[in-house]
């Protein structure tokens, strides 16, 4: 027989709900009683339950199942079983119970047996199932998947003390706790809201089935808290109390307090209700509240109150009552106030309402006594039947339907009879739908009007507001200073009726329109971005970034500030412009001067560099003329006059190395017409005697004659020692040398170079 258990696993879980089943195993066991177990030698195969052996088939067969354990008192909730009912067969299953392992006397009795699914009664951690098969010689019922299913029951759990709406004085209170349950208690907890959120207050751990905790809670400060308790199985299972205890806390037992109490109307006509109205509050609750009312002609009268409510006494003699409002608390503490009414006759009393039409316009008008009406005509005017002349009323009109409704309050109804209050309306005039308009002569405290609006003319009837012309004229039906301004009023809006009540004290006309809200599409009336996104694009004052410049190069973004909820004017931004070659990125793409220019002699394009255009390439270990190599550019030297010939100097990393393949200056050679020293002047200071010898008596060198001596021998002045010569070689040589150095200055001023110069002209003699 086949069911449903895993009874090691079940036992370690212990989950809240589960099911016990039983599997049939075994066909040794014996539990069959007069049947067997249908034919099969395979040991451990499941199989199905049936009154047969071999070929023979016996009429019934009783099968006891073995003890289920739940691991715990569990609630059993519903039996079930799978079978298979032949014609003329039946099967019936019977339960029993019991809290341990091996039944005995303590057990309960079995079931009553059952023919089907059904709901179980019953608590236990243990149980056990019989099952009653009957068949006949032609067929035989099988059994297969029985199963009971379970829930764990929830510990019972209360606070004892302290009681609903209990005090406690001095800071300090005891709460006990009790808890119980069919399962060992784990614990029990303390709760309260003390600090305003519920939480646990403190854990005491619990030992039974059945305990009771205290806890002592000290340092409350006054105030009304809520408390409950929680208790804890050792299966898991917890529960609150069934209700939150209310105490209230208190450094003081404090006496009643009657926060209102009012008698309405003060006086009353004879025979008239007046109504008695309190409120009273106290740390440990109302016990009663009453009213002792001494009537004029000194008896007197209890009548008992309801708290925050009213109840009505009838004024049936004329004259004083004294009235003494009492009320006590569960501690005996007592209050006590004195008051008073009266009760008068009734006088008459005539009120007209008019408009500016002839006749007046049709009208209601209502006297009222304390909120209640007293008398009500529908004409418009009428005599009244009010109390003492220096005694004060409301009085209330309305006209076209109450689509306009005034009340006057505390009106002194002496020396005002017969005045006439006026009332109208225009529709659709001066830019309004309509106009609600009031005259009134009467003296008063304040009113109240209430005015009757058509939704469908609102986008949202919630913000209506008032507006108030402080110079209507009542007979012309108009606005003389043609202004309507906002009134600063507290208005009653009812929805449900369309009417919008406020308070004044001064009457003239009156317009209602729509005021503003989130999501009328302007940001107004302390709106913001946050409160209210749909109307405000931004906070007033915030400040953004606009505009395309994207913070590259010189691109800047502007600055946009919010006003009236919308983003101002771009301001002081700077956008993209052409590129131009001043080391600036003008046009933003993150790329300085990257603009084209042309190379010299080349032409190519290149783009600026460092703010300049390429350029003629110079040794500064740059790429002037932007050819993609810096320098390494060839650059002839020396120089090209006379003899000389120019080389070329190679220029690398700024600097140029040494002239290569130049002819220098040299020592200028007379009579080869060539210029050696490379000065521009061929055999300068030469004559055309290439021997270069001087004629005898001559000054200068010349071809003309043999010469005496060298051409670098100066003549001798005349009368220094026979024709021409020196006198002395010593004066000769002064002579010489003064001659050399001034044609060596003179050389030299004109740039020849200081060995040349040398070269040329120092004195040697032959």
């Amino acid at each position: 027989m086949r069911a449903w258990i895993a009874l090691a696993t079940l036992l370690a879980l212990l989950p809240l709900a589960g099911v016990r089943a039983d599997t049939f195993l075994d066909t040794a066991a014996g539990d069959f009683a007069q049947g067997t177990f249908a034919n099969t030698t395979l040991t451990g195969e499941a199989v199905t339950l049936a009154v047969e052996s071999g070929a023979a088939l016996f009429p019934r067969g009783n099968y006891t199942s073995r003890v289920f354990d739940a691991g715990s008192v569990v609630n059993w909730t519903l039996l079930a079983w799978t079978e298979g009912l032949p014609a003329g067969t039946d099967i019936n299953i019977s339960l029993r119970m019991g809290n341990i392992s091996v039944p005995d006397e303590s057990w309960g009795a079995w079931f009553p047996s059952d023919t089907g699914p059904s709901a179980v009664t019953g608590s236990s951690r243990y149980l056990q199932y019989a099952a009653f098969l009957a068949g006949d010689a032609v067929a035989t019922p099988s059994l297969d998947d029985v199963s009971i299913s379970f829930e764990r029951p929830q510990p019972e759990t209360s606070l004892k003390t302290p009681l609903q709406n209990a005090l406690v004085t001095g800071g300090t209170g005891e709460f006990n706790c009790t808890a119980s349950s069919p399962n060992a208690l784990a614990n029990i907890t303390l709760w309260n809201d003390i600090g305003g959120t519920w939480h646990a207050e403190q854990t005491l751990p619990l030992a039974g089935s059945s305990a009771k905790a205290s806890f002592l809670k000290a340092g409350i400060q006054d105030g009304t808290y809520h408390w409950s308790c929680e208790a804890g199985d050792g299966t898991g299972m917890v529960r609150f109390a069934a209700e939150n205890r209310t105490v209230v806390f208190s450094s003081a037992d404090l006496p009643p307090v009657f926060v209102t109490r009012s008698i309405d109307p003060r006086t009353a006509p004879v025979g008239g209700t007046v109504w008695l109205n309190v409120s009273v509050a106290d740390d440990r609750g109302i016990s009663m509240a009453w009213a002792a009312i001494s009537y004029p002609n000194g008896s007197v009268t209890n009548v008992t109150l309801v708290n925050n409510g009213g109840v009505p006494f009838l004024a049936a003699v004329q004259g004083d009552y004294a009235v003494v409002f009492t009320a006590n608390d569960s501690v005996g503490q007592v209050t006590a106030v004195a008051d008073n009414f009266k009760a008068a006759p009734w006088q008459n009393f005539t009120l007209t309402v008019v408009g500016p039409a002839a006749g007046g316009q049709p009208a209601n008008v209502t006297f009222l006594q304390g909120g209640r009406v007293v008398v009500s005509l529908a004409n418009g005017t009428g005599s009244f039947s009010p109390s003492l002349l220096e005694d004060t009323y409301a009085l209330r009109a309305g006209i076209a339907g109450n689509a306009l409704e005034v009340t006057l309050e505390d009106v002194d109804t002496a020396g005002n009879a017969g005045k006439s209050l006026g009332l109208d309306i225009l529709r659709n005039a001066l830019g309004y739908a309509a106009i609600y308009a009031v005259s009134n002569p009467y003296g008063m405290s304040f009113a109240t009007v209430r005015i009757a609006y058509n939704a469908s003319a609102f986008a949202n009837a919630t913000f209506l507001r008032v507006r108030v012309c402080s110079t209507w004229d009542f007979a012309s039906r108009s606005c003389t200073g043609n202004v309507f301004t906002l009134l600063p009023v507290t208005a009653t809006l009812d929805l449900q009726a369309n009417t919008l009540s406020f308070n004044v004290t001064g009457f003239s006309a009156f317009v209602i329109e729509q005021g503003s809200f989130c999501g009328d599409g302007i940001c107004s009336g302390g709106e913001t971005a946050s409160s209210c996104p749909g109307d405000c694009l931004c906070t007033n004052g915030q400040t953004r970034a606009c505009g395309g410049g994207p913070g590259v190069g010189e691109c800047r973004p502007g600055v946009q500030t919010c006003g009236n909820g919308a983003w101002g004017p771009c301001l002081n931004e700077i956008t993209a412009t052409a590129e131009v070659c001043d080391q600036r990125d003008n046009d933003c793409d993150g790329a300085i001067d990257n603009v084209n220019g042309q190379t010299t002699p080349l032409g190519a394009q290149c783009a600026c560099v460092n703010g300049a255009l390429p350029q003629q390439e110079q040794c500064n270990n740059l790429d002037d003329d932007c050819d993609g190599l810096v320098d390494g550019f060839a650059a002839p030297c020396g120089s090209a006059i006379g003899a000389c010939q120019e080389g070329t100097k190679t220029c690398a990393a700024g600097v140029f190395s040494a002239c290569q393949g130049d002819i220098k200056a040299a020592a200028e050679m007379c009579g080869n017409a060539l210029d050696e020293d490379c000065d521009n002047e061929a055999d300068e200071d030469c004559g055309a005697c290439a021997n270069g010898l001087q004629d005898e008596g001559e000054f200068g060198v010349d071809c003309g004659g043999a010469c005496a001596r060298g051409c670098g021998d100066p003549p001798l002045p005349e009368g220094t020692g026979g024709g021409g010569d020196l006198a002395t070689p010593a004066v000769a040589a002064v002579l010489v040398a003064g001659v050399a150095l001034l044609v060596f200055r003179l050389r030299k001023r004109r740039g020849g170079a200081w060995g040349q110069l040398e070269q040329k002209y120092s004195y040697k003699p032959a």
